[in-house]
């Protein structure tokens, strides 16, 4: 890890609470009490990933909670309590960490792009008050711009602004299948925020904290 002062952030359970993280917190471990199944870390991963992997081909919210759930060997009638809980009770919020650390990298003078696979995000950061951080914000389209982890976003953004790989930029997201790897086919070095202490390992060209936190102490320290 290295002091930079270029910054591609991720927001969904990166900088706000997304469905996952919320999830995390108010759904899996009633499920896991009512079940009796509580998923190894590796089964979990493999489930959540290929749960991205549909959602991002365009799979409904109903098949990507059913496969996910299937592979997590929970019984599929809980997608719809899922889905129900989602629709009634989450509401998009920063993670308690996020304004501090938006307000260090703005302090110190560093560029802040969002680069994210939600296509609302231009809505959700005007909700959240966080638009004035970024210099811009990228997102998939339904034809030139894919979603992470293809390149495209990082493509886009070099030929809007200039940067190359060697320009000090760092990519800061909370999903190893997405956001390291789209870390990896930028050339890019990626730092996973692991809130919930999900990996045990990481790839060379990531670094992992537990916290946005974190990023600036160590930041700080060098």
């Amino acid at each position: 890890m290295q002091n930079y002062h270029t910054w591609l952030l991720d927001l969904d359970d990166t900088l706000q609470v997304g469905l996952f993280s919320w999830a995390a917190v108010n759904v899996f471990p009633e499920i896991i009490e009512q079940t009796g199944v509580k998923p190894e870390r590796t089964t979990f991963e493999a489930a959540y990933a290929r749960a991205q992997e549909i959602y991002s081909a365009g799979g409904s919210n109903e098949v990507v909670g059913d496969e996910f759930f299937r592979l997590l060997g929970w019984p599929a009638a809980f997608t719809s309590v899922m889905l129900k809980r989602f629709a009634n009770d989450y509401k998009p919020a920063l993670f308690d960490d996020t304004l501090t650390f938006l307000d260090w990298t703005k302090a110190r003078g560093d560029q802040l792009y969002l680069t994210t696979n939600n296509k609302w995000a231009q809505h959700v950061c005007k909700s959240l008050g966080i638009t004035a951080y970024f210099a811009d914000i990228l997102l998939p389209d339904d034809d030139m711009i894919h979603s992470k982890p293809a390149p495209d976003m990082w493509n886009q953004l070099k030929a809007r602004t200039g940067l190359t790989e060697e320009s000090g930029v760092v990519l800061v997201g909370n999903e190893l299948t997405t956001d390291g790897v789209f870390a990896q086919n930028c050339g890019l070095d990626c730092i996973i925020v692991d809130r919930y202490d999900r990996f045990a390992d990481m790839p060379e060209h990531c670094f992992r904290v537990t916290s946005l936190a974190d990023i600036s102490l160590q930041m700080e320290q060098m």
